[in-house]
């Protein structure tokens, strides 16, 4: 299936490892890019503005050059209006199957989760959002290769609700041949001074209630593993499962916008973000 992946870029410095990601998504069917900058024209002239429009097409098409080089089609927007609005929008405009947003390395990360316009566009609008911290980017010598694996060993944390069984969902979404092995993995939140043997019972109703998932995936051609694990702390037993199982992506859902102010104040969510060692995809 013929997909769109939206790249909203400011230039930052990892702007380039970036574009070799989006490159490697062709692996899951990813035939167009539109590459989307929103300037920020506040206190400036409309002469200034429509010179900074122009470079800016020109900075984005050059951006474009090895995206058009290896087959895919580039599409160049320039917007003045408010960023994560303008985002949302085009996105919708253009039919973005996925947005792609690159973050900065996790000491400044809580800027992810003050206001900030990846925030509002995770967790603002019915897209799904794919966030590259650029520690990540940086960590690795082929960031073309870490999209093009990155849906080979997913885990999707399930928690039963509504959001986390569309990020289920999501990896249907993809083609066949691009998912490998999905790890659907529910977290249970023990209690002190028990250990995994006092919930033995309820693992294997998570076990059961999870199978159901596997089965959907199953009649999607996708392979599944179930895991559930006991812990104090969801997210670390989340980054943990990540780790050991040497996983290449994750699909977690945000709950949508009911759930934004929870997530800002410090949810699951949030904590993985901020500590996933691979991409990470947003499902509203």
């Amino acid at each position: 299936m013929k997909r769109t992946l939206l790249l909203a870029t400011d230039f930052d410095s990892y702007a380039p490892q970036l574009i070799d990601f989006v490159k490697g998504a062709q692996a899951r069917g990813i035939v167009k890019c539109v590459l989307l900058h929103v300037l920020d024209t506040s206190g400036l002239e409309m002469p200034v503005i429509s010179k900074s429009i122009d470079s800016t097409y020109r900075r984005l098409d050059d951006m474009g050059a090895p995206l058009r080089a290896a087959g895919m089609e580039t599409v160049s927007r320039v917007e003045t209006g408010n960023r994560s609005h303008d985002i949302v929008r085009v996105a919708e405009q253009e039919k973005a199957d996925v947005i792609v947003m690159g973050t900065t390395a996790k000491s400044n990360m809580q800027r992810l989760f003050e206001g900030s316009v990846s925030a509002a566009v995770t967790w603002g609008q019915k897209t799904p959002t794919l966030l590259l911290r650029d520690d990540i980017l940086n960590a690795v010598d082929n960031a073309e290769k870490l999209s093009h694996d990155w849906a080979k060993r997913l885990i999707v944390p399930v928690d039963f609700s509504s959001s986390s069984a569309r990020a289920v969902l999501q990896c249907t979404h993809f083609d066949a041949d691009a998912v490998g092995t999905v790890r659907l993995l529910h977290v249970i939140h023990s209690k002190k001074g028990e250990t995994v043997a006092d919930y033995s019972e309820q693992i294997k109703e998570y076990e059961f209630r999870l199978s159901a998932f596997a089965g959907m995936l199953a009649e999607h051609g996708v392979e599944t593993e179930i895991v559930v694990r006991v812990g104090d702390s969801k997210h670390e037993e989340i980054v943990a499962e990540i780790k050991q199982s040497d996983a290449t992506g994750m699909i977690i859902g945000g709950g949508g916008r009911s759930s934004f102010r929870t997530f800002i104040l410090g949810s699951t969510s949030r904590a993985v973000l901020l500590d996933a060692p691979v991409p990470v995809m947003v499902v509203p």
